[in-house]
């Protein structure tokens, strides 16, 4: 059995629940876009306009406010930064997730995961240890996230794929234009991709290639070995949270996204919120802040 890094015990779930025993503390670790934050196009989609006077801007992109959070979030999440509980787990890139202001509202999280678990970052650098753990599990997969590019380009038209992106070299990802998108398309690239170890998730109009070999799970069990804490509540909304939520003492799932949408919540035995929407942050925040108080 190879050791890479010190971290071999990240890759047996039971194993490192037994051994880590040194907290009763809880840690939040929650997806944010779709989950915490939201952008104006999903909230008209949900019908959340009315509720505009409740919501800050959390995100800036090119001068113009991008995504928004509740301010009741926001005092949710003060109190549970003040105890070092809320850990940020995202999709997003590292520069994505830093366009994400948090600290104008006095909430500084020590640790952060980013691109899907690929990175970790401690006050805002990147873990180097980490980095050096994912940069061996990605060599030993056949097909990089450029070859990945480069299939996309091949089995969807110019029509339906507006932009095609490589992040940090680890996934991919194409902007859609979702109207002309054929379903089954997705699934033909599924069945192809699957063998290769990658994992597909429809966002949107976003389509997410990303490889198997890292998950948002994996990442936070490394934060929790750092934090000596072992307990962990998640929420999240899309197929790529899944491996977060199912492994966390408690997964929270919103009223909308690939997990509802799908009725994964029920197969999966998680918690559902009770609401879609902007509403939903609302609860799911509330609900942790309740278990982390505990």
């Amino acid at each position: 059995m190879h050791r890479e890094c010190g971290l071999s015990t990240l890759n047996n779930t039971n194993l490192f629940w037994t051994i880590l025993k040194t907290s009763s503390k809880m840690i939040f670790a929650s997806d944010l876009d779709q989950t915490l934050i939201y952008s104006k196009n999903f909230m008209a989609k949900h019908g959340d306009n009315q509720i505009g006077d409740n919501l800050s801007i959390i995100e800036y992109y090119q001068g113009l406010p991008l995504s928004y959070i509740h301010k009741d979030v926001i005092t949710i999440l003060k109190k549970m930064d003040l105890n070092g509980c809320f850990v940020p787990v995202t999709t997003r890139t590292e520069e994505q997730f830093k366009r994400i202001d948090f600290s104008r509202f006095g909430i500084n999280p020590r640790y952060a995961v980013t691109t899907n678990g690929a990175k970790v970052l401690k006050n805002g650098a990147v873990d180097e240890q980490w980095q050096k753990h994912i940069q061996f599990k990605l060599s030993q997969i056949n097909l990089n996230a450029d070859a990945i590019a480069d299939i996309i380009k091949d089995m969807l038209s110019p029509e339906v794929v507006k932009k095609i992106r490589v992040a940090e070299g680890v996934f991919s990802y194409c902007v859609l234009n979702r109207d002309l998108l054929n379903l089954q398309q997705v699934e033909v690239i599924r069945e192809k991709l699957g063998p290769e170890g990658w994992e597909i998730s429809l966002q949107g109009t976003k389509l997410y290639f990303m490889p198997g070999v890292i998950s948002k799970w994996d990442a936070m069990e490394y934060v929790c070995t750092q934090l000596g804490v072992e307990r962990v509540i998640s929420a999240g909304d899309s197929l790529l949270d899944l491996p977060l939520l199912r492994q966390a003492e408690i997964g929270l799932v919103p009223g909308h996204g690939e997990i509802f949408n799908q009725k994964l919540h029920e197969t999966y035995d998680l918690k559902f919120c009770g609401t879609g929407g902007v509403e939903a942050s609302i609860a799911i925040a509330g609900e942790a802040l309740k278990k982390v108080d505990s």
